[in-house]
């Protein structure tokens, strides 16, 4: 799924994580499609859509490690409060 098809709150974690604006705009090395691939496996989905795709929470913790080396920001950097009200659990 694009990130066009996201649900709105989850653009909004996406769109606000540290260094992503600049990454979208000044690293002609950044892939787009790879980090919102990364992001939806590791990010969106709930555990039974996670099962149905294949994957294991060992899977999704190395997809979320990926994701973070890749936007090169620390996990303690990311809005782990606005992703959990986006997930539905608060």
């Amino acid at each position: 799924m694009a990130y066009d098809d996201w649900e709105g709150p989850f653009q909004e974690v996406y769109d606000d994580i540290p260094g992503m604006a600049t990454a979208y705009n000044n690293d002609s090395t950044f892939d787009p499609g790879y980090a919102e691939a990364l992001f939806e496996a590791g990010f969106t989905m709930h555990s039974d859509e996670l099962e149905a795709a294949g994957y294991s929470q060992d899977d999704v913790r190395a997809i979320r490690v990926e994701f973070f080396d890749y936007i090169g920001i620390d996990e303690h950097d990311f809005d782990w409060a606005d992703w959990r009200e986006a997930m539905g659990y608060e």
